[in-house]
């Protein structure tokens, strides 16, 4: 069940007063700008790298499959994967070893995590893998458990069912 988009739709045609047919295409428009700059923040994840992040975020705007999905009209799958990006984005980003500077990142990531449950369910199981990845890496290479990874997945996965509340079980 995906009604997120239809959340979204009636949300902003109540702030702006147009009708949902009026706004339904600025508004898939808008999700595939959160695609390419959540694609750009995945390569720049370390603050480096700024020519293949422009040049993966151009080739992904020239993408067939990235046009087509907006032209084709389908909102779930351009908001969902735009979500995607940005919690792994999130997930794979350089963490501070300390819990209190640690509570910025995991409050965004349970509202996209619980935006994403929500509007895209099927890919989540995507971006906690991915979070999973990088952590054995970590560990790998620094030879050291990555506790501020584990407290982020750990801590953004309570956020989310908190936000979701009666919501997790329509998203299980």
């Amino acid at each position: 069940m995906r009604f997120g988009s239809e959340h979204v739709l009636a949300w902003i045609s109540a702030l702006t007063g147009v009708k949902s047919l009026g706004i339904f295409m600025p508004v898939i428009i808008g999700f595939g700008l959160v695609q390419l700059f959540a694609a750009a923040a995945l390569t720049l994840h370390h603050g480096r790298w700024r020519r293949r992040a422009l040049l993966g975020t151009a080739l992904l705007a020239a993408s067939p499959l990235f046009m087509l999905g907006m032209l084709y009209q389908l909102i779930a799958q351009v908001g969902g994967i735009a979500l995607l990006l940005a919690s792994t984005a999130i997930l794979t980003s350089r963490l501070p070893s300390t819990r209190r500077r640690l509570l910025p990142h995991v409050a965004v990531l349970s509202i996209i995590g619980a935006a994403l449950a929500v509007f895209y369910p099927e890919v989540t199981a995507f971006a906690v893998l991915t979070a999973v990845l990088v952590g054995a890496i970590e560990w790998l290479r620094h030879r050291a458990f990555p506790t501020p990874r584990l407290g982020l997945v750990m801590y953004g996965i309570v956020g989310v069912i908190i936000l979701l509340r009666h919501n997790i079980l329509s998203y299980l």
